[in-house]
Parts: structure tokens; C-alpha cells; sequence
């Protein structure tokens, strides 16, 4: 027994081709297009990490400047957890 041969026409099976075609365009795109966000992603995450860096280094730049200029005109320092006063200065804390 033969069995019929079905008729397909060669633009069904160009179309058919065609479209297997196109979505792989298409997932080509996608992956193009995740590829440059991730990218993207990656050099900012590298971008702020290298910018708390710095303001870290600015950070403790300025608290030594400043330590500096108000270690000349603070009126006591600490040290050992006690006070140290200025020569000529009083103290003025009550011990218990």
C-alpha cells in the first residue's frame, strides 16, 4: 500500500525555514542585549567601589587636618581616660 505523498508548497517550507531563522536572530539580539547590560552592571559596581574608596581616603585626610587644627585649640585633651589640663588652666570637674 502507498501512502499519499501531502503537497507542500515551497513557500510554506521557505517560510518555515525563515522563521526558524528569524528567532535565532532574535535570541542572538536577547543575548547581545544582556551581554551590554551586564557589562554595564559590572563597570558601575567597579565604579562606586573605587568612589567609596576615595571618599574614604578624602574621609580620613579631612579628620586629620582637623584633628590637627583642633588639637592647637582644644582647651584639654584626654588621655588615659583623664584630663589633661593646659598650664595656668583649672579644673573645674567635680570628683565624686
Amino acid at each position: 500500500m502507498k501512502l499519499p505523498v501531502r503537497y507542500t508548497p515551497a513557500a510554506c517550507v521557505r517560510n518555515g525555514a525563515s522563521r526558524s531563522g528569524e528567532a535565532g536572530s532574535a535570541l542572538l539580539v536577547v543575548f547581545i542585549l544582556l551581554t551590554l547590560m551586564v557589562t554595564f552592571v559590572v563597570s558601575q559596581s567597579l565604579t562606586l567601589h573605587y568612589l567609596k574608596r576615595e571618599l574614604r581616603l578624602i574621609e580620613r585626610r579631612q579628620l586629620q587636618r582637623y584633628e590637627a587644627v583642633a588639637g592647637a585649640n582644644a582647651p584639654a585633651r584626654l588621655q588615659n581616660g583623664q584630663a589633661q589640663l593646659r598650664p595656668g588652666t583649672t579644673n573645674t570637674k567635680q570628683e565624686p
